[in-house]
Formats: C-alpha cells, sequence, structure tokens
C-alpha cells in the first residue's frame, strides 16, 4: 500500500473485515510484499526480507536533495517496528543530471553512502528502485529519457553508466541487498503511443521505436494483417503504424514494449549483476479480435526477470475485483494466493518481491 502526506495506513482484521486506519506518521512509506528469497550475496541478510520505502519527511521525488537532519531516528523506528530492510527509491536524473555529456550529481552518491550506513547501524539491509522518473532537479519533464532508451544508443549508453555507478556505490556496502527496475517508469510512451492516430506521425514512430523491426522479425504480414483488419490490410511492414491502444492489434505493441524491457534488463544486469524488474500483474483490456467485446493482453513474458534470483511486483487488494467492492479477510487472501501463485507460474517459480 502506497501512503503519501506524511501518513501510514494500517490494515487491521476486525470481525472478519478489513479496516482501514489512519494514523500520523513522521515518514512517509511504502509497506512492500514480504518474501522468502534465496541466494542473497550479504551472509548477513534475512532469508525473509520485510521493507518500507524511505523518504524521511520529504517525499520521493524531493528526498535526496533535502537533508534528512532525523535519519537516525527514523531508521531507528522503521527497524524497531519490525522491518528488517528498506527500499531507497532513485531517480535517474537526480543521479545523473546530464546525458550527453554524462554528468553525475555527488551530493545524491553522498547521501546515498549516507542512508546505507545509517541503515546498517540499524541492522537494515537497503535495496534499490533503480530508474524513477520524477525529480526536483529542475523544471525538465524527464520521460523523454525513458523514451529515446528505444532508439537512441546514446541515451541507452547513459543508462547503463548510471546503473553501473549506482551498482558500484551500493554494492560498496555490507548491507546492500539489491534492486529492481519497474516497468512503471517506462509506462508513459505505452500510452502516448496510443493516441498517435494511423497517419504519418504513428508511422514515424513505429520505426523510430524499433516497432515495425521487431513486428518483421516475429511476424508475417500476413500474421499481422490478422491482428489490424478490418481497419488496414498492409503491403509493407514501412506502413504498418501504432495502433490505438483500445484496438486488438494494440496486444502486438505490448508484446513488443515487453521485449523491449526484458532486454534493457538483461543489457542493465550486465552493469548490475542480479538486478530485478518490478512486472506489470495487471492484464490490459483491448477490444476482442471480432470486435465484440473485450479481451486482455497480459505481461507474464516479463515475470521471469532474466537472470535475477528473484521477481519484484506491486500488489494491490483491489487486483482482480470490481471498483468499491468490500471484502472478507479471507476473500483478499484467497485472491493474493491466486495472484503470486500465477507469477510463480510464469518465472519458474523463484521468489517474489
Amino acid at each position: 500500500m502506497l501512503v503519501s502526506n506524511g501518513k501510514m495506513a494500517e490494515l487491521h482484521m476486525k470481525k472478519n473485515k478489513l479496516v482501514r486506519t489512519l494514523g500520523m506518521g513522521f515518514t512517509a512509506i511504502a509497506v512492500a510484499v514480504s518474501v522468502s528469497l534465496s541466494g542473497i550475496r550479504s551472509e548477513a541478510a534475512p532469508s525473509y526480507l520485510k521493507a518500507a520505502t524511505y523518504v524521511s519527511d520529504a517525499w520521493v521525488s524531493n528526498f535526496w536533495n533535502s537533508e534528512s537532519d532525523h535519519m537516525d531516528e527514523e531508521l531507528a523506528q522503521i527497524a524497531a517496528d519490525g522491518f528488517n530492510s528498506i527500499v531507497l527509491v532513485v531517480p535517474w536524473r537526480e543521479f545523473q543530471p546530464g546525458v550527453l555529456p554524462l554528468s553525475y550529481n555527488r551530493y545524491a552518491f553522498q547521501k546515498l553512502d549516507k542512508v546505507m550506513n545509517v541503515a546498517n547501524a540499524h541492522g537494515l539491509m537497503v535495496e534499490l528502485r533503480v530508474g524513477y522518473v520524477w525529480d526536483y532537479y529542475n523544471d525538465d519533464v524527464t520521460t523523454g529519457r525513458f523514451r529515446d532508451l528505444l532508439k537512441d544508443p546514446s541515451t541507452r549508453a547513459a543508462w547503463l553508466a548510471y546503473a553501473k555507478q549506482i551498482y558500484r556505490t551500493a554494492s560498496a556496502h555490507s548491507n546492500f541487498h539489491g534492486g529492481f527496475m519497474t516497468w512503471e517508469d517506462f509506462w508513459n510512451y505505452i500510452e502516448d503511443a496510443g493516441n498517435l492516430g494511423r497517419g504519418a506521425n504513428s508511422r514515424i514512430a513505429a520505426k523510430n521505436c524499433g516497432y515495425q523491426a521487431w513486428l518483421k522479425k516475429h511476424y508475417s504480414l500476413k500474421q499481422v494483417n490478422e491482428y489490424y483488419q478490418p481497419k488496414e490490410v498492409f503491403t509493407s511492414y514501412d506502413n504498418i503504424y501504432i495502433p490505438a491502444r483500445k484496438d486488438y492489434a494494440f496486444k502486438l505493441f505490448y508484446d513488443f514494449y515487453d521485449d523491449f524491457l526484458n532486454d534493457l534488463l538483461e543489457d542493465t544486469q550486465k552493469v548490475f549483476p542480479g538486478l530485478s524488474m518490478e512486472v506489470r500483474l495487471d492484464v490490459d483490456p483491448v477490444s476482442a479480435q471480432d470486435g465484440n467485446g473485450e479481451t486482455g493482453a497480459s505481461h507474464y513474458g516479463t515475470f521471469q526477470c532474466g537472470n535475477a534470483e528473484y521477481t519484484s511486483l506491486m500488489y494491490s487488494v483491489s487486483m482482480g475485483h470490481g471498483f468499491g467492492n468490500v471484502l472478507s479477510a479471507e476473500e483478499a487472501i484467497k485472491t493474493m494466493n491466486e495472484q503470486l501463485s500465477l507469477v510463480r507460474a510464469n518465472n519458474g517459480g523463484k521468489p517474489v518481491f
């Protein structure tokens, strides 16, 4: 559960119902799903992680350029509350302001060292969320960086350099556990691409991002046309555009994007060993092939997470249920077990974080 504005939500079981109560907290935290993990690098690491996302009394977006004067007390409280680890969200631009030429934010790296040292003093392991979109380093929008990873080798090289430097800094500490990137930070392009329409701009984008080349590698034109009909019958891959997000053909674009994320993860694991990925558990709706109703586009192909020892994910009790439903504790736990079993059925049985 994600909690903001300095409040911490607690879920209590009462009379077989889930009741949410709100209480004031000195730090905003996110409670991560706790899981058994094997093959952890540090001998001091626990076999079962219970992690809180730590941002002191700031937000994720401005944590790395704030002072965090009460860090020692805050991390002591997190440990006293029963957590044995923290998650630090590491924005790409905050740590690497410049892509061409490369530049790094010395203060952010110094603070990373400081947080890891203080966390270690309180017996807390550290997990890193690598590549967060938002920060307050300056007023420029950073989503373009993530889009450019699809088409610009220089941007991709900068990403790998950033990940390598983050790993080098964090792995120097004995309480470093590992890290994960997440589909969420790359999803803006999915939403934008699905709104380009059927004209020249969409065809240019389909070429530049690699979608046309990916289709040519994996599908015949006849197979592509089966997805796009009755709207289009293509005679050349150069004419293929990115379909609307609601179209059945967008299933192809989802698969293309999943392959891009898998490829980026595997490249990044070369400089950040063991890096996992927060995978998208949601099944995205698209129109059914016959136009009647909807069907789903799953992302099971990402669940393996390359050579990572575990799969990361965000889970919400609302997944698989209608808006406004009231669930018993038994119903919520049953659905959670079903969803987590689905992940493990598609990730080779790896642990889940």
